[in-house]
């Protein structure tokens, strides 16, 4: 025991026994001071009774008193060590550690009082008993050791079984699982009715959580009801989760037991809501599971990109198997290039270079897992992020429409625009749905600003109804949605191309700006939006009248275009930097050489400025008045002189 030495005694005044339980008590004291665990005490000491009486070892004397209770038939104190002193466990512990010290682990596990002897015994149709033999030897060593330490085994003891239990798990020649009275528990376990329910299932669920896959995902709902400042309300999805985790935990695999002269296999994968990985190996028959890991995303990580979120979910996994895995060679699996990107830095910089650091104790090769292939990480589907905006508003035009709904995938470029005639929730939300979900199916996230009719109440029920997560740009701040503001600008300069000059046709031109923009080779990833989203090109009237073929019509099939974009988007960053820093370099412009000056638009009655040119002339040079400005000639659409300001 710790030494309290001249510590003032601690004395708590008795709890009263209940009735039903007071004879218990008396008979649990009267079998201790038979045997000779307990005796009467005079001790200043004292606690209230709550015994679980185990066999210890001697205690001092002056230890004695620091044990001391009270229970209605007297006061008393422990001759041996019990159980409940806040040490008790480590000295126990360490005890079993020296009496079977030197026995492997492969003979012979130990936790506190419970010792696990095991070896190979031969299948009953075998005649070979030389592991059994082996086995035999093995326990006759572990027992000499317990009874030359001078302790007792337990009645309760089992001897030559194929299957046993052990620390509230089935351990047998298959490998480890579920005990079935806790797993019955579990399939007989009501509907909740309240918050200490929920959270009594939660805690037994999560004892057997590295058997279930995806827990964290599936549990994620049940545990938004746990905070006790939230009302509880049990809802359909809630009653959906609670049936699917049952579903798990009853059907819930046997986990191999790991063998360090097989190949270690780490599949990791990320979702809205958290992450997993899965350890498993590559025996002479099958990949078996040796265990699950998954854990939700914090407030801070559901804001990550999908990069990051991936990254977090190896290097996470990695944490959590560095027992399995440190100093072996192993092969990690995820269907994601980001961790090949990580892998690619030369000169890494904050986060990364903290992963990286992190990577280097271990030995691994990284393996893309294709998407479409089956994942037994915990994942869900792919998540497409859909951005939407309203554009306008423009002249009416002879259809009445002023407005334009435009929504875009983030993964394959597809764009999406609907004329309106007005921008209301109602619009937009009817819109969105005949015209975009079902044709392509409801996406797993859709990004907006802040208008007030995408934080609508009737935008918000959509969003529920179709399980959609909703992500906001940052206020003041449309480069947040960047993808969807930059197509909003290029389609008003492809309409002020093809638009009449009174223009109310510019609806009519909106189909034919989608078809170019669907059939245009994208910076990013390198493919049509076309060929990622339907699996061919379209034919142009161009490709009609030329023939022209693309290259990308080698590619029959729609998941190598898929990789191939997630390869091209990873290096699209340094390229569109590269790209932006070649035309930002300026031209020195000399007289007598036609220009167009960049001009705001005259705004005018009836017309709208974001389908007239920005760009006016041609106009001619007649000086360069300082370093940076040039004098232009007159132009009908200017001033009759000029000075442009150029680099």
């Amino acid at each position: 025991m710790r030494s309290t030495r001249d510590a003032r005694p601690i004395k708590m005044c008795p709890r009263r026994i209940p009735l039903a339980r007071q004879e218990a008590a008396y008979k649990a004291v009267l079998e201790m001071q038979r045997a000779e665990f307990i005796e009467p005490s005079d001790s200043p000491w004292a606690v209230p009774v709550v015994m679980v009486p185990k066999k210890g070892f001697p205690l001092s004397p002056e230890a004695r008193a620091k044990t001391a209770f009270s229970t209605n038939r007297g006061h008393w104190q422990f001759k041996v060590l019990c159980f409940g002193l806040c040490n008790t466990p480590a000295i126990f512990e360490r005890l079993m550690d020296r009496v079977l010290d030197g026995i492997p682990r492969q003979q012979c596990l130990v936790y506190l009082d419970d010792i696990l002897a095991h070896g190979s015994v031969p299948d009953q149709d075998s005649h070979d008993s030389s592991s059994f033999q082996s086995a035999l030897v093995a326990l006759g060593h572990e027992l000499e050791r317990v009874a030359a330490a001078g302790l007792k085994l337990h009645p309760e003891c089992h001897f030559m079984s194929r299957e046993v239990s052990f620390l509230g798990h089935r351990v047998g020649k298959e490998g480890i699982s579920t005990m079935e009275d806790k797993v019955g528990a579990v399939r007989d376990w009501p509907t909740h009715t309240d918050q200490r329910q929920l959270k009594s299932f939660l805690g037994l669920a999560s004892y057997y959580r590295r058997f279930v896959r995806g827990f964290s995902s599936i549990a994620a709902l049940l545990n938004r009801l746990l905070p006790k400042d939230k009302a509880f309300t049990w809802t359909v999805e809630c009653d959906v989760a609670f049936n699917t985790l049952k579903r798990a935990l009853i059907e819930a695999p046997v986990l191999a037991p790991p063998d360090l002269t097989l190949p270690f296999i780490l599949d990791t994968d990320a979702s809205n809501v958290g992450m997993g990985g899965v350890q498993a190996q590559v025996g002479p028959e099958e990949e078996r599971v040796v265990a699950y890991f998954n854990r939700t995303f914090d407030k801070h990580e559901r804001h990550y990109f999908v990069t990051w979120q991936e990254l977090l979910a190896v290097m996470a996994s990695l944490k959590h198997f560095r027992y399995y895995l440190g100093g072996l060679p192993f092969t990690v699996r995820t269907d994601h290039y980001a961790f090949q990107w990580l892998m690619s830095f030369r000169e890494p910089e904050g986060q990364v270079a903290h992963w990286l650091e992190e990577l280097q104790p271990y030995d691994f090769t990284v393996v893309h897992r294709a998407g479409a292939h089956p994942s037994n990480a915990d994942a869900m589907s792919r998540r497409p992020c859909t951005g939407v905006d309203v554009v306008g508003p423009f002249p009416t035009t002879d259809s009445g429409n002023r407005w334009v709904l435009m929504a875009m995938d983030y993964f394959t470029k597809w764009p999406e625009a609907y004329t309106l005639l007005d921008q209301e929730a109602e619009t937009i939300v009817d819109t969105l749905t005949a015209g975009m979900f079902s044709r392509f199916g409801a996406a797993e996230s859709i990004h907006s600003d802040q208008g007030r009719n995408v934080e609508s109440c009737v935008f918000a029920t959509m969003c529920e109804s179709l399980g959609l997560h909703k992500t906001p740009t940052t206020p003041l701040h449309p480069q947040s949605d960047g993808l969807v503001e930059r197509f909003n600008k290029m389609l008003g300069q492809q309409l002020a191309i093809v638009s009449s000059k009174h223009q109310r046709d510019w609806d009519k031109h909106l189909p034919m700006v989608l078809m170019a923009c669907r059939s245009a080779v994208q910076d990013s990833t390198s493919c049509t939006p076309a060929l990622l989203m339907l699996g061919r090109e379209i034919r142009t009237p161009a490709e009609m009248a030329f023939g022209l073929e693309y290259a990308w019509r080698l590619q029959d099939c729609l998941e190598t275009a898929h990789t191939f974009t997630r390869e091209q988007l990873v290096n699209a960053g340094v390229r569109q930097k590269r790209n932006y820093d070649v035309h930002t370099r300026g031209r020195h412009f000399v007289a007598g050489e036609l220009v167009r000056v960049y001009s705001q638009p005259l705004r005018k009655k009836g017309r709208c400025t974001n389908l007239d040119s920005h760009w006016v002339g041609p106009c001619s040079v007649l000086e360069r008045v300082p370093q940076t400005k040039l004098q232009i000639a007159h132009s009908p659409c200017l001033p009759p002189c000029v000075t442009a300001w150029f680099p």
